[in-house]
């Protein structure tokens, strides 16, 4: 209930600190092409193990339906947050001539502010 995630990708950021994923499957899988969702296992490298798990076997349900509404009223609440995140990162970037991308995550850590890394294959 604490993290504001708006697509599949900040979702599975959260829950990789978990060692979770959610896979909606290739797009001509079974589970894709019916909207499914499945729950993987993740090893120290990332990588899935194990039997994955049905997102409808769980109790709470979060089915790709469920976390669809939940992305759209995160996206909302997400906004209010936008503004001051913008300034935090104008500061930190005004301090300094040249700063690396790690130096930035280094400031807006000292403003409370939390810096994921995702990389696009």
């Amino acid at each position: 209930k604490q993290f504001k995630y708006s697509s599949l990708p900040e979702l599975n950021t959260v829950l990789k600190f978990y060692n979770v994923m959610a896979d909606r499957g290739k797009e001509d899988s079974r589970t894709y092409k019916t909207g499914g969702l499945i729950y993987r296992i993740l090893d120290e490298k990332g990588n899935p193990v194990g039997v994955p798990i049905k997102a409808s076997d769980f109790y709470n349900k979060p089915t790709l339906k469920f976390l669809e509404e939940k992305f759209k009223s995160n996206e909302s609440l997400k906004s209010k947050h936008k503004a001051s995140l913008k300034v935090a990162i104008d500061r930190a970037l005004l301090n300094e001539n040249k700063i690396s991308i790690f130096g930035l995550a280094k400031q807006l850590k000292d403003a409370g502010i939390i810096t994921i890394f995702r990389k696009y294959a």
